[in-house]
Formats: structure tokens, sequence, C-alpha cells
């Protein structure tokens, strides 16, 4: 039985690294570097990150307040 990170973000309160590439206003490529990074905090399933919901939107609002 194949798991998809769709399933994974549901159960554990994650999301794909597409999903906060859009939230975020980055592309999908810069949030994978973030997550390797460390700079967003996310778990790697498998081959595939996912970011944790509850830390994009603070990460949103930090990146707004810098570009005011």
């Amino acid at each position: 039985m194949v798991t998809s990170v769709y399933t994974i973000s549901i159960v554990a309160g994650m999301m794909s690294t597409l999903k906060a590439a859009e939230i975020l206003g980055i592309c999908r490529q810069r949030v994978h570097v973030l997550c390797v990074q460390g700079r967003i905090p996310a778990k790697q399933v498998g081959r595939n990150w996912v970011v944790l919901r509850a830390e994009v939107k603070p990460i949103r609002k930090r990146r707004d307040a810098t570009l005011k």
C-alpha cells in the first residue's frame, strides 16, 4: 500500500512543500532547500519533505513584515 504525502498531511498536521510554497509566495524548490537547511520546520518522509502546518503562517507573517 502506498501512502501519499497528502494522506500524511491530514493525519499529522503537515502539508506538502508545494502547498507551503503557495502560502509563502516562493517556489517549491526554495521550500525544499529551506527544509534541508532546517530553516523551515519539516520532516522527511521517504524522499519527500512535509512541512509542519502550524509553522507556515508565522513564517509568512515574518516574511511579510521584513518586506515592508
